[in-house]
């Protein structure tokens, strides 16, 4: 159970004016020092506090398509297991079964976009170097796409698939933005360099030679839908069939439809892999805001976007052997449900939060206040500090903590929590206290709405960037997912229809690669 005393000096942070009330935003990562008789390197409360708010947010996106979109810069890697039975999808321009490391998909139409033949030179074991310089993810044409027909195989887990997951945009390698640092940093040493280091299959067989001095064999990253770099196709798979797909010349085949279909699969996954084919170890989470970690993005119109090209190499270090030690060791006890707490707070506080932002009348303000906050006050006696107490740690009071991870954890929900209790308490005290002392008529609600616009902001949940409303059977609500889109749709997203992801796929505006 939590202690008051754990959770007053939190709310002696947050209870503060309004112009004052951030003292870290979603554009700026807190570094913190710890005290000398410390292992300044190591992972602690104080850091995890610090950056609550985009660990609360990694926690919420991890293996959903929508929040890892929006928060594209993962810097989280977890234990994941794809169950023993679980249809895995590849698309090749050859029938034979990969004796390289590559690529499975988790949608049908995720693997169809691979089984072209322009998309690839032949490969085999023994030429992946030379490979690497001649991989183009999309080939460049105009007018209708001319592929010859390539083969979809359909595998099937034998056996429980033991993987990494790295979290955020993931397979967005090649991006100037920074969204594979983390795998770069843990596993590559350094960030790639597409020039000089080799393709994505260069990049693929790297993470895979790493991979195995840990015992790894395989990752789970996400692109526009999650996949699979698997490291031995004969080790833990059945082929289930290999089929040749329609040419592009025929009724059967698509055009650019394909393109669309792909995404409208993918938007199936916004909210998560259904069928329970992922299952992710929550209480294993390696995330660099755990540690005093430098995550500025040297790009100050990238600052929301965590990176570690700043990072002290020490600290970088440090959390790679953590990682791998974490891997090893595993996790003989239960994994906390920590996306199913994070989805309890967010889904009690999102709607009401984004409607008192609106700046609604001061009595629909109150009494929406009021439904949030009365469960928490004990009116025999009212005790602010009590109440904010009850309110930071109601959702918190069923977890049974078991693992270094899941105490940093639980220090960074109750972080966001406590904050989210501070400013309503604080908005509650303020409407209550001009009614009480001028009546009705003359509650000015301004600073409240400040306050939850502060409190939004730094917040930065996914599902307020969600298209409303719904989009129509036709559409699909589209936000930038790599390879495809333009800045505007990732800070923007709106509904598309067919046409309109065709037309988006010749235009010159690019969000993910530079020129």
């Amino acid at each position: 159970m939590l202690l008051l005393s754990r959770v007053l000096p939190l709310y002696k942070i947050f209870l503060v004016s309004a112009t004052s009330l951030l003292p870290f935003t979603t554009s700026t990562q807190t570094v913190l020092s710890p005290p000398p008789d410390h292992d300044p390197y190591a992972p602690n409360v104080d850091s995890a506090r610090a950056n609550s708010n985009i660990i609360f947010n990694a926690i919420h996106s991890a293996a959903r398509q929508w929040g890892s979109s929006v928060h594209h810069n993962g810097v989280s890697v977890f234990t994941v297991t794809v169950p023993e039975g679980t249809l895995l999808y590849h698309g090749d321009a050859y029938a034979k079964v990969p004796d390289i490391p590559e690529w499975l998909a988790f949608e049908v139409e995720h693997g169809e976009f691979f089984a072209r033949k322009p998309m690839f030179a032949p490969r085999t074991s023994g030429n992946v170097q030379a490979v690497a310089s001649q991989d183009v993810l999309i080939p460049e044409y105009s007018g209708p796409p001319k592929f010859e027909p390539g083969y979809l195989h359909i595998y099937q887990a034998n056996r429980p698939l033991r993987l990494l997951y790295f979290d955020g945009m993931s397979a967005a390698t090649a991006s100037h933005l920074g969204p594979t640092d983390m795998q770069e940093y843990m596993f590559l040493n350094q960030t790639w360099n597409f020039d000089s280091d080799g393709g994505i299959m260069a990049y693929g067989a790297a993470l895979c030679k790493k991979g195995a001095e840990w015992g790894v064999e395989g990752f789970v990253r996400m692109e526009a839908g999650f996949e699979i770099v698997k490291c031995d196709f004969s080790d833990g798979l059945d082929l289930i069939s290999q089929k040749l797909r329609p040419n592009h010349t025929t009724p059967e085949s698509q055009g650019e439809g394909w393109i669309f279909e792909w995404l409208r699969a993918m938007a199936l996954r916004y909210n998560g892999i259904d069928g329970s084919r992922i299952i992710v170890d929550f209480s294993s989470m390696i995330h660099a805001g755990f540690y005093p970690t430098n995550l500025t993005n040297p790009k100050p119109e990238y600052s929301h976007f965590p990176r570690l090209v700043s990072a002290d190499p020490a600290q970088v270090a440090r959390i790679r052997s953590d990682l791998k030690d974490m891997w090893l060791k595993g996790n003989s006890q239960p994994s906390v449900d920590w996306q199913g707490v994070v989805d309890m707070i967010e889904k009690r506080f999102s709607d009401r939060l984004q409607y008192l932002a609106t700046k609604p009348q001061h009595e629909a303000f109150l009494w929406e206040i009021n439904t949030l906050l009365n469960t928490f006050i004990d009116y025999t006696s009212i005790s602010l500090e009590e109440s904010i107490e009850a309110c930071a740690s109601h959702y918190l009071r069923p977890v049974k903590v078991s693992t270094e991870q899941d105490k940093l954890i639980y220090a960074a929900v109750e972080a966001v929590t406590t904050k989210i209790c501070t400013t309503l308490f604080q908005v509650r005290e303020d409407l209550l206290a001009q009614h009480n002392a001028d009546g009705p008529e003359s509650v000015d609600t301004s600073k409240s709405v400040e306050l939850i616009h502060g409190l939004t902001s730094w917040l930065d949940w996914t599902e307020w960037r969600m298209c409303r409303p719904s989009c129509s059977y036709d559409q699909v609500c589209y936000i930038t997912v790599c390879p495809f889109g333009n800045t505007d749709l990732h800070y923007n997203p709106r509904c598309l229809n067919s046409s309109e992801v065709a037309e988006l796929m010749h235009t010159d505006d690019e969000y993910w690669f530079e020129d």
